[in-house]
């Protein structure tokens, strides 16, 4: 346990009005909390995401944690009878020489939230910035806080994180409700349905054409490295560098896979033609939603059918029939989410410096997003594509090679 200590509410706050004292903790072990902390197939009183789960969390400690060097700090608030009333996963990284305070996050979470109990729903600002102020002073030391990607609620329930935004993010999430069923949705929603069905049929003139999910751990294992291959490839087209690179990530997909595609809770599918996996996705599935995280797809000569977009029909599809309420297409603003998506989740970001250091940080910060968005950001993203092409790939002197 790092701290803890009753919280001293203001008059006129929720926390007063209903009749509660509460008290904040935090530990750097999750297991000392027992059964407070729910896991992804957990049903009760309480309103979590996955990625903020028991379960989950033990993954990404031991992968993309342990590999970046986050100190986990668990907050947990209670109130006056000790029943919890949010769970905050968070932790503290060294980067540049700062300590900077966030969510457990890494690059694999597409929404940061705490998790809720009933009597969370009834915070609102000053409970919020009450409860950050208590915080802040049972916290170690660190320079700034960075809250990213937060949705202004959970399931329903409002985000009480979001009172501390200090801007919008610059992405949205999206998702698509699966109202109705399937055969309705592709009869009269489905976008470009014509069109899918023309490049389904070409794409089979080069060999049978199927939808697969993993259902063992050979097609898993296939069907991972061909999504790994996949966005590697496009990583380094858009970015210049493999997003896979980064710490502990290889690790955490497949450490993910192993542990929970047998529970259903990881779901790996592939677009197979012939003998060739033209898309394959990696994704999540809570309760009643399906969770569009890391797809990839097949370039050159491929590109001509859409694999990308026929396996986002078929992952719905299969939503559908499964029973599931909602796809979530996640963080994001690529332009095919507006054709399926319904519905648009504003995300907020909260930058909050606490020392000198820290602001500096945050001014250093704000410039060198200024710059990336700039003509200067666009000419490192081409040298470094430039550069992975002409080290690892063939020189082609035909006109007529195929689109890299």
């Amino acid at each position: 346990m790092v701290a803890d200590g009753p919280l001293a509410a203001p008059a006129g706050s929720a926390w007063t009005a209903q009749g509660m004292t509460p008290r904040i903790s935090f530990t750097t072990d999750p297991a000392s909390l027992g059964p407070a902390w729910p896991h992804m197939a957990d049903r009760g009183e309480h309103r979590a995401l996955p990625f903020q789960a028991a379960d989950y969390l033990g993954t990404w400690m031991a992968t993309i944690g342990a590999s970046r060097g986050t100190r986990p700090l668990f907050a947990r608030v209670d109130d006056e009878a000790g029943r919890p009333v949010l769970l905050a996963p968070l932790g503290i990284e060294k980067r540049y020489g700062l300590s900077v305070l966030g969510f457990l996050d890494g690059g694999v979470v597409d929404y940061n939230a705490p998790v809720l109990f009933e009597r969370a729903a009834a915070l609102g600002e000053t409970d919020m910035r009450q409860l950050w102020d208590a915080m802040r002073r049972a916290l170690p030391s660190f320079d700034v806080a960075l809250f990213e990607k937060m949705p202004p609620d959970i399931l329903g329930w409002p985000n009480p994180f979001r009172f501390l935004a200090t801007s919008a993010s610059r992405a949205s999430g999206h998702a698509l409700a699966l109202s109705g069923d399937w055969d309705a949705y592709a009869r009269t929603r489905l976008p470009r349905a014509q069109d899918s069905r023309r490049k389904r049929r070409r794409l089979a003139e080069t060999g049978p054409v199927s939808f697969e999910v993993a259902a063992s751990a050979a097609d898993a294992q296939r069907f991972l490295e061909a999504m790994i291959g996949q966005k590697t490839r496009r990583y380094l087209e858009t970015r210049g560098i493999d997003g896979f690179d980064r710490p502990g990530y290889r690790a955490y997909f497949r450490t993910m896979t192993e542990r929970f595609l047998p529970g259903g809770e990881v779901q790996l599918c592939a677009l197979v033609a012939g003998e060739t996996i033209v898309a394959a996705h990696w994704g999540l599935v809570a309760g009643d939603r399906f969770y569009y995280l890391m797809p990839g797809h097949e370039a050159g000569n491929w590109g001509r059918y859409s694999p990308g977009r026929l396996i986002v029909e078929n992952m719905i599809e299969w939503s559908y029939r499964q029973g599931l309420a909602l796809f979530d297409f996640g963080e994001g603003d690529e332009p095919f989410k507006d054709e399926f998506a319904d519905t648009v989740v504003p995300l907020f970001g909260a930058e909050l410096a606490v020392t000198v250091v820290g602001q500096a940080y945050l001014g250093a910060r704000k410039l060198r997003r200024g710059l990336a968005r700039g003509a200067v950001g666009r000419r490192v993203r081409v040298f470094r594509s430039r550069r992975w092409r002409i080290g690892r790939e063939p020189v082609q002197f035909s006109a007529s090679a195929p689109e890299c």
